[in-house]
This record gives C-alpha cells, structure tokens and sequence, in this order.
C-alpha cells in the first residue's frame, strides 16, 4: 500500500495512521478501531491507495455528502486508476469502477442521494489543476492574436470542442455570438439561432442563472476555471444534474466591445 487517508465530513483528507486525527476529534480510539469508528459512525470515507487501484470504503447510509464531494475532487486531481468501492454496511458489495467516467458518476450519484444540494454551483478551481492547465494560454493568446474570427474559432476547437463566444451588449447581458458544434447539440433551439441572450435558454431557470453569473465577471479579469453542477432540461434529454468544468476566457472582439469566450470539459450526467 502506497498512503492511506480518511476524509472527514468538513472535507479535509487525513493520513490514516496520523494520531491528530484522533487528537483533533477528542477520543482515545486508535488504529483499526478509530478506523472503523470514523467510517461506520461519524460519515467519513477512507482512501487506500495501492499501486494498481485505489480502495475505497464508506457507509453508505452515514456517509457525509461533503466527504463525498471532497472525495470526488481529490479523484479529479489525480491520474486514474480503478477503483474498488466497498460499502461497509454490505462488504459482500465491491463495486469496480474501471475509468474514470464511471467513477465520476457514480461519485455523483452517491453525492445526489446523500445531499439536498442548490439547482446550480460554480466553484473557481486553480487553473493549473484544471482539465484547462495544458490548453488555457494557447486559448487565451488565441483571444488575443490578430487573425480573422473565423480561423480563430477553427483553432479553438481544435483545443477543446464544446465552447462558445458571446459578446457584452449595451444592456449589460452576454449575448452568444458563435457556438462549436459540440455545443450545440445540447441546447439547439437556442444556440442554432444568433445573437440569443443566456436568459433565453430553453431552460429558463438555468438560461436565467448563468446570465446572472456571466453578467459578474468583469472585463480585464485573468482566465479562470470553475467546477460546475447544474440541473437543466436540455433539448429532448431528461431533466439531469450536469457536473462539468468550464473556463472562461474574458476577450475584447474586433469591435471593441467585452466579450467572453467559454469552453467546457468533462461534461457528466446524474438523472433526477
């Protein structure tokens, strides 16, 4: 075994074998004991990490859906491996997540069932830990650089698929100038058409949310990233949870006028 962690209901990842922990909680339980004790009654998760797999256990009926969640990003900033959940209420259930999407929805769904959580959350997450550390400078001197709109748009997507780009109007709203492919697949009736504002989605809920988000940021402001979950009737899909990371690249376009250009990676689903 390489490390081994517990990961409590505030979210923080401890060494197993680390006596603060025990210390910060007040008991005198230690080892296996204090293990089983955090897990079975306090809601924590504990990570063991081998050089093959990872090995997760958890109660499912007690688990802090913040622990989870914590658990969820801890995976996102490491590279995969398979991992073998243990639910230690039933430990005649493995559950063997073998790529990384799998894991991310399932995660998720134990988040959704644990939690009564907002319709919609965006976290900043560090860039450079982001889906975006390899792409966000290539995407941001793309913003920059003196070459037709169009050929501009050809080599964005060539870094990432699902973007689009929209343009601060005099009333203050974004309003999307241009779509990738990928992004319009999912909401069509509202990206196929131009000049459309985020409030016209066709989720009014979500469409109203995000141009309440996108209004905030303001001009000159460095790229950044965040960790979305949205819930959001899209088109002919069900009404779904979206977790998904998105970057956000502030631009001034040739006519001068603010602009914002937002690519999105890692799009997963939990249906509702």
């Amino acid at each position: 075994m390489l490390s081994s962690w517990v990961v409590d209901d505030q979210g923080e990842a401890w060494p197993e074998a680390s006596r603060n922990l025990g210390l910060a909680l007040h008991t005198r339980r230690q080892g296996a004991e204090l293990t089983d004790f955090l897990v079975h009654q306090m809601g924590f998760v504990v990570v063991r990490e081998y050089s093959n797999r990872y090995e997760v256990k958890s109660c499912l009926e007690t688990t802090s859906p913040v622990a989870l969640t914590a658990l969820f990003l801890w995976f996102q900033q490491r590279a995969f491996r398979p991992v073998v959940y243990t639910d230690v209420a039933d430990t005649k259930i493995n559950r063997v997540l073998r790529d990384k999407k799998s894991l991310n929805a399932y995660l998720n769904a134990l988040i959704e069932a644990r939690s009564r959580r907002p319709d919609f959350v965006a976290d900043r997450i560090e860039i450079d830990l982001s889906p975006f550390s390899e792409s966000w400078q290539r995407c941001a001197d793309l913003c920059r650089a003196d070459i037709p709109l169009q050929r501009k748009f050809e080599l964005i997507e060539q870094l990432h698929q699902h973007f689009t780009l929209a343009e601060r109007a005099d009333s203050g709203e974004y309003v999307v100038t241009h779509a990738s492919g990928a992004a319009r697949e999912y909401d069509p009736a509202f990206l196929s058409r131009d000049r459309g504002t985020f409030n016209e989605a066709s989720d009014p809920a979500f469409g109203q949310w995000s141009a309440d988000h996108f209004r905030q940021v303001q001009p000159g402001t460095d790229p950044f990233a965040e960790s979305v979950g949205a819930v959001a009737t899209f088109h002919a899909r069900p009404r779904q949870r979206y977790f998904y990371n998105r970057l956000i690249v502030p631009m001034t376009v040739s006519t001068g006028r603010d602009a914002l250009l937002i690519t999105v990676s890692n799009v997963n689903c939990v249906g509702l």
